[in-house]
């Protein structure tokens, strides 16, 4: 099974929900926006994409699944969180991290843990870089950021939680907020300006965007903080192996592979 990467006042709360309740403060561009993505995730279901699914599967490969998902509607409370995460381990072997990550959050529905929200999230994170379906990853999307919601309001001292809820949206950016997840890791580092896991992915972005000065910049910075970051090693390697110098290429690849 996946692992998960390494995370008010009550009148204010009432205050906003009747502002947000009461008037009708959105512009109609986005309204129909959001209709769109509530009809296409309609027309995403679990029952559908697991019609869709099983018909790709072997024979042998139902067979085990089926057998899995009688044990866990047999079961009850840990043991059948056990086997949900067998079965949902099981659809990601297969291929099929959305269905993978919707038991994922089976399982976090009955154990209720930030880990447990986080590795739903995370799982559907990793749907939205590999399913080819626009709409699929759009289910994955919506399913990621109320995962990741969960596992923060469990447990909001855990920064990894709200790195991976920004990375959602980088990932698969809002048509009408597109910059909102770059927005919140920057936001991330001006409140924790020391904080590798944060400076890696900006550098990571840094790198897709092709500013590689801006990279190195960031990556440096890590690696004073933490000299043997591995992920900082490898983004470094691949930031010389473009600027076409082997020598560090291969310096930084060193602590990359390491085990």
């Amino acid at each position: 099974m996946l692992k998960a990467q390494n995370i008010v006042i009550i009148l204010s709360v009432v205050l906003v929900a009747l502002l947000y309740f009461g008037f009708d403060h959105k512009p109609k561009n986005i309204k129909d926006l959001e209709k769109t993505r509530s009809q296409n995730l309609e027309v995403t279901s679990i029952d559908n994409l697991l019609i869709s699914a099983r018909n790709k599967l072997s024979v042998e490969q139902n067979t085990i699944l089926q057998n899995l998902k009688s044990d866990a509607d047999k079961a009850e409370g840990s043991e059948k969180a056990d086997v949900l995460k067998n079965y949902a381990s099981t659809w990601y072997d297969y291929g099929f991290p959305t269905i993978s990550g919707y038991y994922a959050e089976e399982v976090a529905k009955l154990i209720n843990d930030a880990d447990s929200w986080s590795i739903a999230g995370t799982t559907y994170l990793l749907a939205i870089k590999s399913e080819s379906d626009e709409v699929t990853k759009d289910f994955a999307a919506d399913k990621a950021v109320k995962a990741f919601e969960n596992a923060r309001s469990l447990d909001p001292q855990q920064l990894d939680f709200q790195i991976n809820e920004a990375l959602v949206y980088v990932e698969r950016p809002l048509k009408e907020e597109p910059m909102k997840g770059i927005l919140m890791l920057r936001d991330l580092n001006t409140k924790y300006p020391e904080n590798t896991a944060v400076m890696n992915q900006l550098a990571r972005l840094a790198l897709q965007t092709n500013q590689l000065d801006r990279a190195v910049e960031r990556l440096e910075t890590v690696l004073k903080l933490e000299p043997e970051n591995q992920m900082a090693h490898c983004l470094m390697a691949e930031v010389y192996d473009r600027k076409g110098n082997s020598e560090l290429r291969d310096q930084y690849l060193e602590t990359c592979n390491k085990k």
